[in-house]
C-alpha cells in the first residue's frame, strides 16, 4: 500500500488541495484500513507519508485525530476509529512535539 501512496503521490497533491478534500483523503483512509486489517496495521504510516509528501497537513491530521468517532455517520465503526487511532496515536505525539519545538525556537 506504502508503494501505491508513493505512485500516486501526485495526483493525491493535486487532489488535496484544502482542509476539506484532505479530511475526505484521511476518511478514506480510515474507511479503507476498517475493511483491511493487513492496512490497519500500517495506517500511522501511511499517514506519515502523506504527511511527509505534502498531501496532507499537520493541521488535518490533528483534526481527524481529534474527531474520533465524533460526527461519524450512522454506519461509521466507532469503535475501529477508536482503535485506528491508538494506533496512530505516536505519529500524533511526534507531530505536536514537532510544532511545540518549532515554536519554542521562534
Amino acid at each position: 500500500m506504502i508503494s501505491i501512496v508513493l505512485q500516486f503521490s501526485d495526483m493525491l497533491q493535486s487532489y488535496c488541495k484544502s482542509p476539506s478534500t484532505e479530511m475526505d483523503c484521511l476518511l478514506a483512509l480510515e474507511e479503507f484500513a476498517s475493511d483491511s486489517p493487513d492496512f490497519a496495521a500500517i495506517a500511522k504510516n501511511a499517514i506519515h507519508l502523506l504527511y511527509e509528501l505534502d498531501v496532507v497537513s499537520e493541521d488535518s491530521i490533528l483534526r481527524w485525530y481529534r474527531r474520533g468517532a465524533d460526527g461519524r455517520d450512522e454506519d461509521g465503526d466507532e469503535e475501529f476509529a477508536e482503535e485506528i487511532r491508538r494506533k496512530v496515536k505516536p505519529l500524533i505525539e511526534w507531530l505536536q512535539e514537532e510544532d511545540s519545538s518549532s515554536e519554542d525556537e521562534e
